[in-house]
């Protein structure tokens, strides 16, 4: 950093007549027009002194990349702002607190509020003021030596995450959050903004968050509502660690997924940069920072993008020699993302894929453009994009072990050129998903994938069901044991029973905080009425009522749970007031409502260049059976009745395989 503002500086005094503006940021001044006036007097404060030539370069940077950004302004935005501190405040259900801002003032859309551009509306006291604290931490921090200016303007400088309305947010957090910083500042740690942002994190994890993804779609909140409320989804929450971090001077970005490999949301998550310029994580503002690899993460889709601020200047050359002969979905319009997937697979496989040509269709309309799409509900995401050339189309950098179709995008719509394609194993074999004339029977146990999804399932592995005649447990036997994560809206135990006892419990394992939806025990294995009984478990003590108190556990309904406020010893069960000899035990998971659920209309479709239905059915049960899937087809579940969260799957040796 110390040679290259000498050298700057040596520009600087050789050029008499003052700085060339280089040739972008004389672009986004013509399309300033009445604002042109406050940027060139940035640009003419920074140019008057050779100590301010990296200043004058990060304006530069800063102006040139204006023409990508702007903000939303509006009566309807104002109004649903506060939602977000409803959320944190009340404690209601997001859903419900959602349609009381939907009924009051309408539907959200960016559409109904004005929107306005940063190279119109940016002022020169705003911009040197963003300047002027960035440059300040980063030259005033003991890691700042070993942040390159590169990363200084890609990861520290920027005044802005996206479309969040502009504001002055850098003093105020400095002067917040810097002093966490004081007594580690003269250790030989803080040479590295990695041990820095440790730190900081650390103490930032510990306040309150409130996390939903039940939100209306606006803009980007900006760093004050972030900051005061702590509440949303992965968006918010990275926003709020990007805004403290680069407050600080520690460079950090966010890095995302278009879309879940198993969801239907994208996801984004904070990266920060070492002293190296090795890059570390951290998820939903938490104090954990590690490398994140796709062995850890299941979740992690075909492709991982960087958010840039800057334009990525290699992507649009690319896409500027080929709008003559295409067109772009929104995604790729805008060339303001690199393509961070090799830093997330480590040992997963990753390889440039290779398109065969049987798997094109034979109408394929031989776009100049095509992309490889992954699902998303009963849609289709492009993530990538490559040339088509017969018989070479090539995909570089894709994350083995997903299911995907290829496209071309012709009248603002994806025109699809494949079927279904299985990529999967170290080698990255791909199989065409085509229906087959043969048809197999298919036993349906949820609409979207339960283990790694929700996660509730395999907190119960482990878990035990304990029988005793002394209230407290002190000695008590153990009747079952789940071994297994359960996979089904009801699971059955069959016990022998020695003897009778008065209590019985499922208590949770190590670090599960016993959660489960429901419990039923009986006396006879062919019992139908369950057992009746007292209450009784480790309470929650919430003066407010808790939503998760251990009588949720028999209440009869399925979509209520108990979750236990400490991580370990929790416990559920009933007082019989009499010895009773159990058989079976009927027991339900803590779920999001994605099990078949009794009395709801489903419908099963397979893919075959269009979703095809298999029919309409009404659940009787907690499973549903067709006799008619095609063999080897791509299927998906949709609930008619109720529900968003559902996923394609292939069914595999007698089970759903959730891609």
């Amino acid at each position: 950093m110390k040679y290259f503002f000498c050298y700057s500086q040596i520009l600087f005094l050789i050029c008499s007549c003052g700085p060339i503006i280089p040739g972008e940021v004389r672009n986004a001044l013509d399309l300033a027009e009445e604002n042109r006036p406050e940027l060139e007097k940035v640009l003419a404060h920074y140019s008057t002194s050779p100590a301010d030539s990296l200043k004058y370069q990060a304006a530069c940077f800063l102006i040139e990349n204006m023409p990508f950004y702007g903000f939303y302004e509006g009566e309807l935005l104002d109004n649903y702002l506060p939602l977000y501190g409803e959320l944190a405040l009340t404690g209601k259900d997001p859903q419900a607190v959602l349609d009381s801002f939907t009924q009051r003032y309408g539907r959200f859309s960016t559409h109904l509020v004005e929107r306005k551009r940063d190279i119109k509306e940016i002022k020169a006291s705003f911009l040197m003021d963003h300047i002027e604290w960035a440059f300040k931490v980063w030259e005033e921090q003991p890691w700042g030596k070993n942040v390159s200016f590169a990363d200084f303007c890609e990861c520290i400088l920027p005044y802005r995450i996206e479309d969040e309305q502009p504001t002055l947010w850098r003093q105020k957090l400095y002067e917040k959050y810097n002093c966490l910083l004081n007594s580690y500042r003269d250790l030989p740690e803080a040479a590295d903004p990695l041990f820095a942002a440790r730190v900081v994190l650390d103490s930032l994890s510990k306040g309150d968050k409130h996390f939903t993804t039940i939100l209306p779609g606006l803009p980007h909140i900006g760093p004050d509502l972030c900051e005061q409320w702590r509440t949303g989804s992965c968006r918010e929450l990275t926003d709020l660690t990007v805004y403290v971090l680069r407050a600080l001077g520690i460079p950090c970005g966010i890095d995302f997924m278009p879309v879940h490999a198993r969801g239907n949301a994208g996801h984004f998550w904070t990266f920060i940069l070492d002293m190296h310029g090795e890059t570390y994580t951290s998820d939903y503002l938490d104090a954990s920072i590690g490398i994140l690899r796709s062995e850890d993460n299941r979740h992690f889709t075909s492709k991982v993008y960087r958010r840039m601020f800057g334009r990525n200047k290699e992507l649009e050359k690319q896409l500027l020699a080929l709008s003559a002969s295409a067109s772009f979905p929104p995604f790729f319009s805008y060339p303001r993302i690199a393509d961070a997937t090799s830093l997330y697979t480590g040992n997963n496989p990753i390889r440039a894929v290779s398109i065969p040509d049987s798997a094109w269709y034979d109408e394929n309309t031989k776009l100049p453009i095509v992309y490889l799409c992954v699902s998303q509900r009963q849609g289709w995401v492009p993530v990538a994009w490559a040339r088509y050339r017969k018989g070479q189309t090539r995909f570089e950098n894709v994350k083995s072990d997903i299911i995907f179709r290829i496209a071309g995008w012709k009248n603002e719509q994806l025109e699809f050129q494949t079927g279904a394609l299985k990529m999967t194993g170290a080698n990255g074999k791909i199989q065409l998903l085509e229906p087959r004339e043969q048809q197999d029977t298919v036993c349906l146990l949820s609409k979207f994938e339960i283990y790694d999804t929700e996660g509730f399932t395999r907190l119960m592995v482990n878990g035990v069901f304990e029988v005793s005649n002394d209230r407290s447990f002190i000695y008590p036997d153990t009747l079952a044991v789940i071994e297994e994560a359960p996979v089904r809206l009801q699971n059955t135990v069959f016990v022998n029973p020695q003897k009778r006892y008065r209590y019985i419990r499922y208590k949770g394992p190590e670090n599960s905080h016993c959660d489960v939806a429901e419990i039923l025990f009986f006396e006879n294995k062919n019992d139908t009425n369950a057992c009746a009984g007292t209450v009784i478990g480790t309470p929650n003590d919430d003066p407010a009522g808790s939503r998760n108190e251990y009588t949720k556990a028999f209440d009869g309904d399925p979509y209520t749970s108990f979750h236990y406020k400490n991580a370990s010893d929790g416990w559920v069960g009933l007082d019989f007031g009499r010895p009773v000899s159990i058989s079976k035990i009927i027991y339900t998971p803590r779920n999001r409502d994605n099990f078949i659920r009794k009395g709801d209309e489903y419908e099963l479709y397979y893919l075959d260049k269009k979703w095809v239905s298999l029919g309409v059915k009404v659940a009787a049960t907690d499973s549903l059976v067709y006799g008619n899937a095609p063999s080897g087809s791509l299927l998906y579940l949709q609930n008619h009745t109720r529900g968003h969260d559902e996923r394609i799957f292939t069914y595999e040796n007698g089970k759903q395989v959730w891609w």
